[in-house]
């Protein structure tokens, strides 16, 4: 198997090798073919397949690699699942979270919908007399995945409500603050009448039913979407699900299995505790090895299908299964997702520029293809051995999915006589896979950018990555050209096209050109740049509906810390992301200072503060050295400092200013937080003091509050000087 880049072989080796690999890729990759080959009906020749995913033309999703010959029967093939809507009472909220935490430790991310909880301030017959409400809820759901692991990742979720939930606008804000939710999703199941309400500027009614109350309010449409679209703007939550839309192609919904929600990443719209096995073709390198002609795209498609089946068979056959239930669906109403990956890339190759009339056209061939190709292997697999257990091709034929197929004769009749699985496609974002595949566009995605510095938790710690997209170094190693920056930069071609570049309205036509013949859904993000309007995201999120698209999520550059840095930001945030703080030497440079009863002790790194310690003491400390013998106990010239430093308060100021110093906060800074403190601290302000001290010579004023007190002249007329502040239009000092 072939790695573009050490950072890619990194997430293969952390995440996908099983112990009983040892350390060798070409055993992952073994385990995983005799694994398909031991459930595959009418198999593919063990070499053929063994290539197929080696050589990266079939990249099987994480669930597949951890599971397969994996002697832990509690990690299951299945990424994806979701929860039952949860019912307004403290045994079904608990029963949710149970089962939130069950599938998580089986390795599948999962989606939830809790609108039918009641919302806040609604009575209750309990001591509370009335309700926080559901969404007050969903940090206890976020917390849950905080502490249940996944082999070093943690799970993605996604939490859903209606669009008639009394606490809609509560809902859209849950995430504001930054660090609240770290570790799910949140969408609103938008209808198609709420949109039309909207473009009407109508009234819109907001209600809850249950335990034989209501509660109703009636809010202009329009200032429920504005608080959606503000706070998507804002922080990239919360997305839409087009549930109208998704009702009316939904497979399951004509065999008496209604969709409840998706998963975390919005490609699989399904109904209550059924699952998505997911595998993706890689565009790229199949037209690089063979091209991409409707019959190798054919192939390659029926290949992943039948992959696939056997992967499902291998969840049932060795119970792999978290719940009874979810094993049942299995047999009644199994899903797989085989979708696509590196298609920018492929474009790239083509020179097309995504967006293009000329990329609009190749997506519709590619999925159409494929959907014709899955839907035959499917009825081939279905004669091998039956079809699934509720197969009603008569009420199959009433989704408006299957009918657009046959309408467009890419299947007939004669292929719904028998399904062996009740949806074929979904296109997955594929992000950690698609970078071992060596694709630069995950999924239906543009490139994100030519090069990133990429966070990434792949052996316990969190590392940065520089790199540049598989796109560029394919292109290199194609045409020669020295990786560099400057190179790269200078790549300027059309078919260049990144997420931030790329006009969203031509996005959304590939995209909604893709739906079309793709049965479950897609999982995309709008990505915008950072001066990105508020009515940019009304447009979208309008624009997706408009076009029959199942959901949409947006972000704005900047709008929330991420694990990206792209060439797009990669200056400026080289200027101003924080810094890791520098390891502490054993030894540093102890200065001691006094004033009245007060001593204040500074480390100093390099002559720069690094930390301080400080209070009450009559001990004779002197200047010397710091030394770290062990957690909490630092001796400067032998004598322990801590045991002469009781004040818990005081100590609770000199941890965080010594944590400011060590990460870099400026002086100034850190001082003028101390100055605001009130004589309760008076020590705090001696500690400011003594700091300007280490203040440079002529250093710049940081802060716009900053003025002279006796001419009012701004920052840009103040330096410092022996630790003041001087004004260079009056020349007063703030010292005197």
């Amino acid at each position: 198997m072939e790695f573009y880049t050490e950072f890619a072989e990194q997430i293969f080796r952390t995440k996908y090798l099983h112990p009983s690999d040892e350390g060798k890729v070409e055993k992952a990759v073994q385990r995983v073919v005799d694994k398909s080959l031991e459930y595959m009906c009418n198999p593919f020749s063990r070499d053929y397949l063994y290539q197929a995913i080696d050589r990266h033309w079939l990249v099987p999703a994480g669930g597949i690699w951890r599971a397969a010959g994996n002697p832990a029967k509690h990690v299951s093939f299945v990424n994806c699942t979701t929860g039952k809507e949860v019912e307004d009472s403290i045994e079904s909220i608990f029963e949710s979270l149970y089962w939130w935490a069950k599938f998580s430790a089986f390795g599948q991310g999962q989606g939830v919908d809790i609108s039918k909880l009641r919302p806040a301030g609604t009575p209750l017959h309990n001591t509370a007399r009335t309700s926080t409400g559901g969404v007050s809820f969903v940090p206890l759901y976020d917390a849950v995945l905080q502490v249940i692991a996944q082999h070093g990742r943690r799970g993605a979720t996604l939490i859903s409500i209606h669009d008639t939930y009394p606490d809609f606008e509560l809902f859209c804000k849950v995430k504001a603050k930054p660090g609240s939710i770290e570790s799910a999703n949140i969408s609103i199941q938008i209808s198609d009448a709420f949109m039309k309400t909207v473009s009407e500027d109508g009234e819109w009614r907001l209600h809850w039913e249950g335990e034989g109350m209501s509660v109703e309010r009636i809010v202009p449409a329009k200032q429920l979407f504005n608080i959606l679209c503000e706070n998507a703007h804002a922080h990239g939550d919360p997305g839409i699900l087009y549930w109208d839309t998704s009702r009316r192609e939904s497979n399951s919904d004509v065999l008496g299995f209604p969709i409840v929600c998706t998963n975390a990443c919005s490609e699989v719209p399904q109904d209550a505790h059924n699952t998505c096995l997911l595998s993706s073709i890689n565009l790229v390198k199949c037209y690089q090895d063979f091209g991409l002609s409707d019959e190798i795209l054919a192939e390659m498609t029926r290949l992943g299908i039948r992959f696939l089946d056997s992967v499902l068979e291998a969840e049932y056959v060795e119970y792999r299964s978290p719940s009874t239930e979810q094993r049942l669906k299995l047999r009644i109403a199994p899903r797989v997702g085989l979708g696509f990956t590196g298609f920018a890339d492929y474009l790239i190759l083509k020179q097309i520029p995504y967006g293009s009339p000329e990329s609009v056209e190749e997506v519709a061939r590619i999925c159409k293809v494929m959907a014709q190709a899955a839907y035959e292997e499917s009825y081939d697999i279905g004669k091998e051995r039956g079809s699934f257990d509720t197969y009603d091709a008569t009420k199959y034929k009433t989704s408006a999915y299957v009918k657009r197929i046959l309408d467009e004769r890419l299947i007939d009749n004669k292929t719904l006589r028998y399904q062996r699985h009740m949806c074929k496609l979904a296109i997955a974002p594929a992000g950690t896979l698609s970078i071992i595949a060596n694709c630069g566009g995950s999924g239906i995605e543009p490139l994100y950018s030519k090069y990133m510095v990429r966070r990434e938790r792949t052996s316990g710690d969190w590392k940065e990555w520089f790199t540049y997209s598989p796109a560029v170094i394919r292109h290199s190693q194609l045409t020669g050209m020295p990786l560099d920056r400057k190179n790269v930069d200078a790549l300027k071609d059309p078919w260049w096209v990144t997420a931030h570049t790329l006009d969203p309205n031509k996005k959304i036509e590939v995209v909604a050109t893709a739906q079309k013949y793709i049965d479950q859904g897609i999982s995309v993000t709008y990505n915008l740049p950072e001066n990105s309007s508020l009515d940019d995201v009304k447009s979208i999120f309008y624009q997706c509906w408009r076009k029959g698209l199942k959901g949409a999520t947006v972000y704005r550059e900047g709008s929330r810390e991420g694990i990206l840095i792209t060439e797009a930001n990669y200056e400026k945030t080289k200027k101003t992301r924080i810094r890791k703080s520098p390891p502490r030497p054993q030894v540093l440079e102890g200065k001691v200072y006094r004033q009245n009863n007060y001593t204040m002790i500074i480390g100093l790194r390099d002559g720069v503060p690094y930390e301080i310690f400080g209070g009450k003491v009559a001990n004779g400390f002197r200047d010397g050295q710091i030394t770290k013998v062990a957690s909490r106990k630092y001796l400067l010239n032998d004598d322990d400092i801590l045991e002469h430093f009781h004040d818990k308060s005081i100590n609770a100021i000199t941890r965080l200013v010594s944590l400011s110093l060590r990460h870099g906060v400026p002086v100034q800074f850190v001082c003028d937080q101390l100055d605001k403190e009130s004589d309760v601290f008076d020590i705090a302000k001696f500690f400011s003091r003594t700091l300007r001290k280490f203040i440079k010579e002529d250093e710049v004023i940081l802060g716009s509050h900053h003025k002279c007190q006796t001419c009012g002249a701004g920052p840009d007329s103040l330096k410092y000087e022996g630790g003041c502040m001087i004004c260079t239009v009056c020349g007063s000092s703030s010292c005197s």
